[in-house]
């Protein structure tokens, strides 16, 4: 055998969800949600895109809704000159007395980033969710919120033989794990 053992497949293409969006001169690229506990809050990056060749004024507005749906501290706001190209906004935003992620408690938090331009229509807000966690490693034990943890999962060696791919819904994932 030329080649070593392997269980890692090409499987080519594109599989799960593939989409097209289209957006204004000025949109969120991306956002970074990084939980700490101590002090209780997350670091946040915001990667605006202007597509545009003039700077642009306006606010960048960040809404974090708890697992309940119950709005978190103070709504964050801060005007903005977004400037030609790629532009990465920074930010600590606190959390008081934060509900804790774990997998027997998967507590996930909301947050809604939104940009407000005088005069422009805005693009859909940037949605995502995260988890208040820490992980840590104490010797050879994986911590997570101080407490130890067993990371499991399946190896078949990549053999998906109904499909030749992996699965990209939910349920399958939940099966097999």
């Amino acid at each position: 055998m030329d080649q070593p053992y392997n269980t890692a497949g090409n499987w080519n293409g594109i599989i799960g969800r593939m989409e097209l969006s289209a957006h204004e001169g000025l949109f969120i690229r991306d956002v970074q949600v990084f939980p700490k506990l101590s002090p209780a809050g997350i670091d946040l990056v915001v990667n605006l895109e202007n597509l545009d060749s003039q700077n642009v004024p306006g606010k960048l507005r960040i809404e974090i809704q708890d697992p309940k749906g119950v709005s978190v501290g103070k709504l964050f706001e801060t005007s903005i000159e977004a400037v030609a190209g790629t532009q990465k906004f920074t930010c600590t935003i606190p959390i008081d007395n934060p509900q804790l992620w774990d997998e027997f408690s998967p507590a996930l938090y909301s947050l809604k980033a939104t940009l407000a331009i005088p005069g422009k229509p805005i693009d859909p807000p940037f949605i995502t969710s995260f988890g208040m966690r820490e992980f840590n490693i104490v010797g050879a034990t994986l911590k997570i919120n101080g407490r130890s943890a067993f990371l499991r999962g399946n190896n078949n060696a990549g053999e998906f033989p109904l499909t030749g791919y992996a699965p990209t819904d939910l349920a399958s994932w939940r099966r097999i794990l």
